[in-house]
């Protein structure tokens, strides 16, 4: 399908290099998460200095991912799912930044019940940025569905 007939083609370029954007964002945001949950893997075999590198390393990329979101300017129907998006970024930001306290909170053996609370809480923003994520998915379909034309970012 040829997509909406009044689209000028600046507005189909935007488009494409929005959606584009987005999907480099959330591939790199994968590979972070990647990262993070083989650290978790390793968490045993790396000394703390090793694990505190590896975990401000992952805080860093993911900044820099939710910086480069906010950067990217939506497209004229695309504001809402734009708005999941930074909410995606942020959500799994926060993740990050609260693990690394609350580990090191739980391998230095402080108050455990605190740590655990933590270190769940870190999961909990985690499974919430990917069901917001789904939420970012079916906005941007719909939006693109509005306009006549087919955008899936995986």
């Amino acid at each position: 399908e040829a997509g909406r007939k009044d689209l000028t083609d600046e507005e189909r370029l935007n488009i494409r290099d929005y959606v584009n954007s987005v999907s480099v964002l959330v591939q790199k945001s994968n590979k972070v998460s990647y990262k993070f949950f083989n650290t978790m893997a390793k968490t045993k075999e790396l000394s703390r200095e090793d694990l505190d590198s590896e975990l401000l390393e992952i805080i860093e990329e993911s900044k820099v991912i939710l910086e480069n979101s906010r950067d990217l300017t939506p497209p004229e129907f695309f504001e809402v799912a734009h708005g999941y998006l930074g909410l995606v970024f942020e959500t799994r930001n926060k993740a990050y930044e609260d693990f690394k306290p609350a580990l090191f909170n739980a391998l230095q053996d402080l108050d455990l019940d605190i740590s655990t609370t933590q270190i769940t809480n870190t999961f909990l923003y985690m499974f919430m940025s990917d069901k917001i994520y789904l939420y970012f998915q079916d906005k941007l379909e719909e939006s693109g569905e509005n306009l006549g034309i087919n955008i899936t970012v995986k």
